[in-house]
């Protein structure tokens, strides 16, 4: 009986130790581009798109994947990403840009205290991207926590999201 119960402990030992380890996004000072692609937890939709409001109520059903590749393969429907960030900075200006210029279209949505307070849409079919990549000026309070969503689509590439984070 005791031999059983060990087995069944290492065995859910092992179980936790190969889950993904999660951590937010530190922003810190300096001018470093940091890459975040392992800090994204994500969400395909299914059928139709989903709104900012939608994924405010499903932030629990986000997955966070086990590896840093940010292809996500080819799919006609929407994909989301979320990130928790921290601003451990001096600066409350950052910038995240979307190195594939590809997409059809990029969302980005910045959220403080459960409420959107910056949002840009852009990527090849909106009009708002105004340079090669999307990319979004943002700024979070210092000593502020925030949570970034983008939603990335495209009927005509790979969902490709590498992600910078620069002050």
């Amino acid at each position: 009986m005791i031999g059983k119960f060990s087995v069944i402990r290492w065995l859910l030992l092992l179980t936790w130790l190969s889950l993904p380890a999660h951590a937010g996004v530190h922003l810190y000072d300096g001018e470093q581009t940091q890459l975040l692609a392992d800090n994204f937890a994500i969400q395909h939709e299914q059928s139709s798109p989903f709104t900012i409001s939608d994924i405010l109520k499903r932030r629990h059903e986000f997955i966070y994947q086990a590896d840093n590749n940010p292809n996500y393969g080819f799919s006609d429907k929407g994909l989301w990403l979320y990130a928790e960030l921290s601003n451990l900075s001096h600066n409350t200006d950052w910038v995240f840009s979307l190195n594939f210029s590809q997409l059809d279209t990029v969302d980005f949505y910045l959220v403080i205290n459960n409420e959107v307070v910056s949002q840009s849409h852009q990527g090849k079919l909106q009009r708002e991207q105004l340079y090669r990549v999307p990319t979004f000026n943002t700024s979070i309070s210092i000593g502020e926590e925030a949570e970034l969503f983008i939603r990335v689509q495209s009927d005509s590439s790979s969902l490709i999201a590498p992600i910078y984070v620069m002050s």
